[in-house]
């Protein structure tokens, strides 16, 4: 690489100074370019190493910058004698509007590229923190919420920029696996570091602070993320907004379906889990900090270190038994935590669920972009991200609903059973999916080549 790459200008001048042909040269008629190849650097060309380095360090500091000032949400809304109506209510509104956002800002990134969405996102969160300097009523807590609800959805497209870059330099989907666990990495260990941050605090207004501390070494990881060659669109329409057709294939049905499927379980649980613990171990807040630490933890470790040998192990010919296992896990781990009675088997219990969840995400990240490939629609990648991540928001809309509703006509007694039961038969309608659809419509990129290559062996 030429010495005026400016991230690289130490490392390059090293190279050049410690290379060793293996037959004495002149170094008069030797360029430097010559000597630094891919096979002496030991590492991705275009960019693949300034994106393994600084995706994930963008999305640490920017949830880091939204997580720490979770200690501080449920004293600011008694303070503004937000009861649970008024807190449900925010929530409903919040979802919807991160809803349209991440359709909206999937689409746009096809056209305009991701950096622009992600620099705005970043700015989202420091506009919100700005905000909740001065958030003294609940209508200005709404206000706060705008901006970070509608731009910032930084998670769903720097995946999309890292499947940008397998398209870009032709890297087999283990090696993609193995970068977007990198990144989900990054993002697990922000819901440890950032709470812990914000307990070291003294209020709410000095967590806003280090918000946007935080927000703008984001910022700087951004500026430095390369750039990919995507195909541009015409400014999309309003009424097109929707339109993406790999959504609308069956791999992108059946990866609807899952996100929805999943997202449902994990807010119906979370609705009666927390209160659960309350109830029976008498948590306090450090305590339900150290669980939650404990998941971040686990979690980024699930997709740092696990998710890729897993899915390498597992081929594309058995995904599909990979996830029907992964879904048994999440069912059961589940199941076991809730009628828990010690505290430690409570942790002993989350943690499968949490590696298999990082399992299972990291897969269906990689799957959105066999699906778009493999309908001729990679150009709409962001797009199909934006949709899945919409349907995410649609599931935490719905999610906490259901077992409100599901609640009506039970005995107090009953009502945990009861939702648990539901849970499980949720867990049935996934099993189902997988079964009967993800080896043939999202596990294989090619199936065509595949059978034809079996038919001929036979």
């Amino acid at each position: 690489r030429p010495l005026t790459q400016g991230s690289h200008l130490v490392r390059d001048l090293l190279m050049y100074l410690s290379y060793k042909p293996s037959k004495p040269v002149s170094l008069k008629n030797v360029k430097l370019p010559d000597l630094i190849t891919n096979e002496n650097m030991g590492e991705e060309t275009d960019g693949g190493s300034a994106l393994r380095t600084y995706a994930p360090l963008s999305l640490f500091f920017l949830l880091s910058a939204i997580t720490v000032k979770f200690p501080y949400l449920q004293v600011r809304r008694d303070e503004l004698l937000c009861n649970e109506l008024c807190y449900g209510t925010y929530s409903s509104v919040r979802n919807s509007i991160s809803f349209v956002g991440s359709i909206v800002c999937g689409k746009v990134s096809d056209s305009i590229g991701r950096h622009p969405l992600l620099i705005i996102g970043v700015f989202g969160v420091i506009v919100s923190a700005i905000l909740g300097f001065q958030t003294n009523s609940i209508s200005a807590m709404y206000l706060e919420m705008l901006p970070q609800a509608i731009t910032t959805h930084n998670f769903a497209i720097t995946k999309t920029l890292t499947t940008d870059y397998a398209v870009h330099a032709g890297i087999p989907p283990e090696a993609l696996a193995g970068i977007q666990g990198t990144v989900g990495m990054g993002a697990g260990f922000a819901f440890v570091v950032g709470p812990a941050m914000g307990i070291f605090g003294g209020s709410f207004p000095w967590a806003s602070g280090i918000s946007v501390g935080l927000a703008v070494f984001s910022l700087l990881c951004v500026l430095q993320l390369p750039t990919f060659p995507t195909v541009k669109q015409k400014k999309p329409s309003l009424w097109k907004m929707l339109d993406v057709a790999s959504a609308r294939s069956a791999g992108g049905l059946v990866l609807i379906s899952m996100r929805l499927l999943l997202g449902v379980t994990y807010h119906m649980f979370h609705t009666i889990f927390m209160v659960s613990l309350r109830k029976k171990f008498g948590l306090n807040s450090r305590g339900i900090a150290s669980l939650l630490s404990f998941i971040g933890i686990t979690y980024s470790l699930g997709q740092g270190g696990i998710a890729k040998p897993t899915l390498k192990m597992a081929g594309d010919k058995n995904k599909a038994l990979l996830m029907l296992i992964l879904t048994i896990i999440l069912a059961l781990g589940r199941l076991c935590a809730i009628h828990a009675w010690e505290l430690w088997q409570v942790y002993a219990s989350m943690g499968p669920v949490i590696l298999a969840l990082a399992v299972v995400n990291t897969e269906l990240t990689t799957a959105a972009g066999r699906v778009a490939k493999r309908t001729g629609n990679h150009h709409e990648l962001g797009s199909l991200f934006g949709v899945l991540e919409a349907i995410e928001k649609l599931a935490a809309i719905a999610g906490p609903v259901i077992p409100g509703l599901f609640y009506i006509g039970h005995e107090a007694e009953d009502r945990t059973e009861s939702i648990v039961m539901l849970i499980c038969g949720v867990y049935a309608v996934l099993f189902l999916v997988i079964w009967s659809n993800y080896s043939k419509y999202v596990a294989i990129e090619n199936l065509e080549k595949v059978e034809m290559e079996e038919k001929k062996k036979s």
